[in-house]
């Protein structure tokens, strides 16, 4: 039977069974059979609707309605107007903000409250009672509008839909999926095994800020935009960030037993990435990425691995760390100088200059033509193929150029000492600052008088002219600057090297 009210404001309550109502104009109370089954139409005015029975239909309409399930299993469409939609403790009801294409309306969809008995009318108004959320296994669909839907306990299902929405998981339930869709949308997941998505079209979206809650396990996808990605409390989440310049923040993830094991990318786009633990896996993707590790305990325990991916990026590592930059022009860094390094592909910048640690770091450099510079320690350098320079500052450094024309640096008296593995004659060579190691005049190369080769070399053997100059001794394969031209000190190793005899032209001045 189907009973139309007038347009007045009615109070009506189903009380013999199931039956359709239509309330037309007015501000309507209605509330259904508690047995379940009902159809009720809220159509104008600001309504309040009740299903305080099983698959029931609640349908707002115009204007600001306030729909409530008592029971669950019912579905609630708000339609027109910024609605307010209440689901049960039982679960399993589906709340739709806005049941066509062109109603719109910033409605908000809410679980029911704990631990209570279903709510009368009047509770309904006045609030009813506090407590925790438990209801479960939910279906909130916003539709148009800047929507706001809080869940109500585990296993709910939530749609933002177009608009800017904010969507929230109860703290203590599991196994949420949550949606913006398009809009620039907030959602903030619950416990364990969320799936957090900032859109549910890849090919649609919004700038969404997503915050992964306090359980482990949680998916988070920000799709396409600028999103915000925030890991929770827990462990073993997965991140991605999807099309767009994404920001992914595990830095205050979880700690102890809960710690890290996050898998963090930022897929496409020019993305900023912070790792939350020793345990993660960055990955940066296309574009120009930056990426920034957990520093590890020592080379066994060691720290969060970074991989630059495509693209020209930026790797800070912060100690007992693997940077490896993959493909294009990457700049990376590190801050104590105890990570290793491998620049893959490109033209790569690798820059230990700042390290403060008691130990040194080791280079793959890479295929491209790399720039290497070392720390004040102990460094290993391989240039690899392409036309490298490598410059090792201070400490003694094993370096090998690697294929490719190679330059071998050096700035400061400071920067001597090292070892140079691959020297090539006539292919690689050796750069100085003049003005730092004893006056030199800039030059492509020596003349014969400033470079000597001999056995040994005490301050003046072989020496033809005046100071400084350099040294070559066969015996020994050190290359040896003299500042003074006597046997008086001001002789320096500037490096041992293996390989073919250094001659004027593998010395360049500059």
């Amino acid at each position: 039977m189907t009973q139309i009210l007038d347009d007045n404001s009615n109070v009506y309550q189903l009380i013999q069974g199931p039956d359709t109502i239509i309330a037309l104009g007015g501000n309507d109370l209605v509330q259904s059979f508690s047995g379940g089954g009902s159809l009720i139409f809220g159509n104008a005015d600001a309504d309040l609707l009740f299903a305080q029975g099983t698959n029931d239909t609640l349908d707002g309409g115009q204007d600001i309605d306030q729909l409530t399930s008592s029971k669950g299993s019912s579905l609630l469409f708000g339609r027109e107007g910024d609605d307010i939609l209440n689901s049960s403790t039982a679960g399993r009801d589906t709340l739709i903000g806005d049941g066509d294409t062109l109603g719109g309306g910033d409605d908000s969809l809410v679980g029911a409250a704990a631990s209570e008995a279903p709510l009368s009318p009047v509770e309904s108004l006045l609030g009813g009672a506090a407590g925790g959320l438990i209801a479960t296994n939910n279906y909130y669909f916003g539709n148009q509008g800047n929507d706001t839907i809080s869940g109500s306990g585990s296993g709910e299902t939530m749609f933002g839909g177009q608009g800017n929405d904010v969507l929230t998981a109860t703290a203590t339930s599991t196994r949420n999926f949550l949606s913006g869709d398009v809009g620039n949308d907030t959602i903030i997941g619950g416990g364990a095994n969320d799936t957090l998505l900032g859109d549910f079209d890849p090919a649609g979206g919004g700038n969404d800020s997503v915050v992964g809650g306090e359980g482990n396990k949680v998916y988070i996808n920000g799709n396409i935009g600028n999103d915000t990605l925030e890991v929770g409390a827990g462990a073993q989440s997965t991140v991605n960030g999807g099309q767009g310049d994404d920001s992914i923040d595990a830095a205050d993830a979880g700690t102890g037993d809960d710690a890290g094991e996050f898998y963090l990318s930022g897929d496409r786009g020019n993305d900023t990435i912070l790792a939350g633990s020793v345990s993660d896996s960055v990955y940066g993707g296309d574009d120009n990425d930056y990426l920034s590790g957990v520093e590890g305990t020592s080379e066994i325990e060691q720290g969060t691995v970074l991989f630059g991916g495509n693209g020209s990026d930026v790797i800070l590592g912060a100690g007992y760390q693997k940077l490896i930059g993959e493909a294009g022009n990457d700049y990376l860094f590190s801050a104590t100088g105890t990570d290793f390094f491998d620049a893959g592909d490109g033209n790569d910048t690798l820059d230990a200059s700042q390290g403060i640690s008691t130990t040194g770091i080791v280079w793959v450099a890479g295929n491209g033509n790399d720039l290497l510079i070392g720390s004040s320690l102990v460094d290993q350098m391989n240039g690899g193929a392409g036309n490298d320079i490598l410059s090792g500052a201070e400490g003694a450094d094993l370096m090998t150029g690697g294929d490719g024309q190679d330059r071998f640096q050096y700035l400061t008296l400071g920067d001597f000492g090292d070892q140079i593995g691959d020297f090539v004659s006539g292919t690689d060579k050796f750069i100085f600052q003049g003005a730092n190691i004893g006056g030199f005049p800039a030059a492509s190369g020596l003349n014969d008088a400033q470079l000597v080769i001999v056995s040994t070399y005490n301050g003046t053997t072989g020496a033809s002219g005046t100071a400084p100059l350099f040294a070559f001794e066969t015996a020994t394969k050190n290359l040896v600057l003299d500042t003074n031209g006597t046997t008086e000190g001001g002789t320096f190793v500037v490096a041992t090297v293996f390989g073919g005899t250094v001659t004027e032209n593998d010395i360049q001045i500059i």
